[in-house]
């Protein structure tokens, strides 16, 4: 078979779709065509197409039955490759016995086409391939070489297929999490006498308090919850609940029966109606011990928990707050949608809570900073990390635990909306109460800022202000010819009126083509860009560092030819960043011309080396845990549109042009920046197209393979251990795309 259609007006359809018109209409959030009569697919390469036409976006979904039924890890997204088309390329090495077409996760109406299936002869798969290559190893500074050696080891190892796109899929959880709590989750057979061994070892077995306040929850979760609490591995710790006039009398009764069965559960009780601070309050009055965290009446520890959390910080004496990953889980004990959280980064702290539960706290500095407060209602954990973290001072007193501690209660009503539930999860981070904690808090560090709730967001936005004498931007623009490309560049600088104190540097690599040079030439003239030869073989770090020494701005900002800002402002918000004193390098978020994303910052170890996290994403999804749109730390950022102020650049010795020339100088870069004690931060709030350029042409001669093999060497040598593990990036999630799924290989 070469090609084949399938008319999903003659498929199999769920209960969950309907025909509207000449359209279907999406009735849930599990929507699916099967389709009927699969002919004997020969093994080989498959363009898979169909046509979605919709009022909204929509992120369509291929499942193949190879005889294990349909699953997550059997399956392919297709992507948006027009107007209303969604295709992808994918390897068969089987005949699927059923193949399902999931059109999205949402409720909605929408037309659809025929599904198309077309073999690939060598021909086509040639061409594919090599334009493939071509884009991928001509995207920027940071070069794409780890996706090209996934995908050649793919089509020797793939088991049932494997498609030749990356899957940025928004569904993490279902099989893939399933497969991840078999492999590496907490098991009672084999992981209890370990820890209870090293339990054993303890020299003192400090006290940790759970602290519960409780008003009116669900009878029978309420015993589930003190229940994941009694069956703790660890079992030196203290319940302190926490009551008071608005809780029902036989919910006070329930929590008196538990207090007189077991000594270490608290009760305290008011007479009249108080605040949730004042009800935590309560419960820290009568708390004794030297660790405070906190237990919601309808959510669950994991078993091994408080074991974890202690011999945690037996192991890290200089932490002060601990936080784990945490999943939520149903009526029926079905986990999901796991939270796999970075390490510390101040910067994703202050756009939303996302350290939520568990966290637990020295109990003396609980106390000094007064406990819960009442200033900020809907908001009180927030606000309280973050006076824990303002009174310790020190990021590296937060510790982050890789392991699912906590079970959030997942909420019974299917009608509500994944915004709801992140909403409870990151803490409440649109409400304008957070807006204040953490304006409190910015105040309290002495940084000039305004925090601002996001639209359609549970995170926040802080907006650094600008100084009333504004610092002179130097932008460096390498080039060779592509007077169009340069242009686009250009106007993006000059034609914005937010950002006045500013100079132009186009520096020329030997271009050629008389109209560039025409053009180049005029921009000299005119005033607009100082145009400056550089008259020796490309070496794109050496080109920047020399360029840097021609300039005079406070701020240098590293700009390739093919970027043109979206939008106004995008200079002020790098700008604002680059100016903190701890900050080092300021990177934005590039899409590509079709809205999706190029880049939201770099992510060491992916395929080995480095990726760009969420690749490829809509620019409008929210991604994981809306990680690509809100500001953040990040180990490093493509040098494609990168700030930094002159005082780091110079400190750390510029990009390194004697061993990376030309690939993964800006990684090295802003590792460099970041060992020397400066955090790098990565704004959505500067948006660029990058619209790739390939100006300096193939890699395919031997003299540029084996410069760019000796580049990847240096970058292992060099950062071998930070590739190992990128704080920023959580050890849950594969190193196998781009696309924050889970891991679920050793």
């Amino acid at each position: 078979m070469t090609k084949c259609t399938f008319d999903l007006r003659q498929a199999e359809v769920t209960s969950q779709l309907a025909p509207k018109g000449g359209g279907w209409r999406s009735l849930g959030s599990d929507p699916f065509f099967e389709l009927q009569d699969i002919p004997d697919i020969q093994q080989g390469w498959y363009r898979i197409s169909v046509g979605i036409a919709s009022d909204k976006p929509f992120y369509p979904r291929l499942y193949f039955d190879f005889g294990n039924g349909f699953n997550e890890l059997e399956s392919a997204k297709l992507f948006k490759t027009g107007r209303s088309r969604f295709s992808v390329t994918t390897m068969l090495r089987h005949a699927p016995r059923r193949i399902r077409l999931d059109p999205t996760d949402e409720q909605g109406s929408f037309e659809i086409t025929k599904l198309r299936l077309k073999r690939l002869n060598k021909a086509h798969f040639g061409i594919f391939a090599g334009v493939k290559a071509a884009k991928l190893f001509m995207q920027g500074p940071v070069q794409n070489f780890d996706r090209m050696v996934r995908s050649g080891k793919s089509l020797v190892q793939g088991r049932h297929f494997f498609s030749i796109n990356p899957n940025v899929s928004p569904r993490n959880d279902g099989d893939r999490y399933t497969l991840w709590r078999e492999t590496f989750d907490y098991h009672s057979s084999h992981d209890r006498l370990e820890i209870e061994a090293e339990l054993a070892d303890l020299a003192a077995p400090p006290i940790v308090s759970l602290i519960m306040p409780v008003v009116d929850p669900d009878p029978a979760l309420l015993n589930e919850a003190i229940s994941s609490v009694t069956d703790q591995l660890y079992q030196n710790w203290e319940l302190c609940l926490a009551t008071d006039i608005s809780c029902p009398k036989r919910t006070q009764e329930k929590l008196k029966n538990w207090a007189d069965r077991d000594a270490r559960i608290k009760l305290t009780h008011s007479e009249t109606a108080g605040l949730y601070s004042t009800r935590c309050n309560a419960a820290l009055s009568v708390s004794t011990g030297e660790w405070i965290a906190r237990l919601d009446p309808e959510d669950q520890l994991a078993p091994h928990a408080l074991a974890t959390l202690v011999l945690t910080a037996r192991d890290r004496p200089d932490g002060d707050i601990f936080y784990s990953d945490e999943d939520r889980i149903n009526s029926n004990g079905r986990r999901s949608e796991p939270h796999f959280k970075p390490d510390f980064s101040p910067e994703l702290f202050r756009s939303m809570n996302y350290l939520s539960h568990l966290t637990m706290y020295r109990l003396r500095h609980v106390r000094g900073v007064g406990g819960w407060s009442d200033k900020h209602p809907g908001s009180e954990e927030y606000d309280l990390t973050l006076r824990i973290w303002d009174h310790v001072a020190r990021d590296e007193a937060i510790v982050h635990i890789p392991k699912v501690l906590y079970h959030n209660r997942k909420a019974g009503d299917p009608t509500r909306s994944p915004f709801d539930l992140l909403g409870r999860t990151l803490g409440a981070g649109n409400s304008i109460e957070a807006v204040h904690a953490v304006q409190d808090h910015i105040e309290r560090r002495g940084m000039d800022a305004e925090v601002l709730p996001m639209e359609n967001r549970p995170c926040l936005r802080v907006k650094p202000a600008l100084p009333e004498r504004l610092p002179k931007v130097s932008f460096i623009i390498p080039t060779r010819d592509r007077a169009d490309l340069v242009k686009n560049c250009i106007l993006s600088i000059c034609e914005q009126d937010e950002y006045p104190n500013f100079e132009i540097l186009l520096i020329d690599n030997n271009s050629t083509d008389p109209d560039a040079l025409r053009y180049f030439d005029n921009l000299n003239e005119d005033g607009i860009a100082r145009v400056i030869k550089y008259p020796h073989p490309f070496n794109y770090s050496a080109i920047n560092n020399w360029a840097v020494s021609q300039s005079d701005g406070e701020i240098l900002a590293l700009i390739n030819n093919d970027i043109a800002a979206i939008s106004s402002g995008w200079i002020s918000e790098m700008v604002g960043w680059a100016i903190q004193d701890r900050v080092g390098c300021v990177g934005a978020r590039l899409l590509y011309p079709d809205n999706t994303i190029q880049h939201a910052g770099v992510i060491l170890g992916i395929g080995g080396l480095v990726g760009h996290g969420h690749r490829s994403l809509d620019r409008d999804e929210g991604g994981y845990f809306y990680r690509p749109n809100v500001v953040q730390n990040l180990s490093a950022l493509t040098a494609a549109c990168l700030f930094v102020r002159r005082d780091v650049y110079n400190k750390v010795g510029g990009l390194d042009e004697a061993d990376l020339k030309v690939a993964f100088n800006d990684v090295d870069f802003c590792l460099r920046v970041r060992q020397a004690g400066y955090l790098n931060v990565y704004t959505p709030f500067a948006e660029l197209y990058h619209f790739e350029s390939t100006t300096r042409g193939a890699e395919d001669d031997p003299a540029k393979v084996a410069r760019f093999n000796s580049e990847i060497d240096t970058l292992v040598r060099r950062w071998g251990p930070e590739l190992a593990k990128d704080p920023y990036y959580s050890p849950n999630l594969t190193l196998g795309g781009e696309d924050f799924a889970i891991r679920i290989d050793r």
